[in-house]
């Protein structure tokens, strides 16, 4: 009966660790779609003040 309890206990443990491992992989994949969104917007910042650049060059 001892021994069936210690291996359950390392299931619980495994179980504990994967699921701790799984939860950071997420938080990682949040933060590098939250980057790619900022670098987005970047992008899309730049290109507006390049057309209004244009834009004032073609209006002088």
């Amino acid at each position: 009966m001892g021994k069936k309890k210690k291996k359950k206990k390392k299931k619980e443990k495994k179980g504990k660790e994967k699921e701790e491992e799984e939860e950071e992989e997420e938080e990682e994949e949040e933060e590098e779609e939250e980057k790619e969104h900022k670098d987005e917007e970047e992008k899309k910042k730049k290109k507006l003040k390049k057309k209004k650049k244009r834009q004032e060059e073609e209006e002088e």
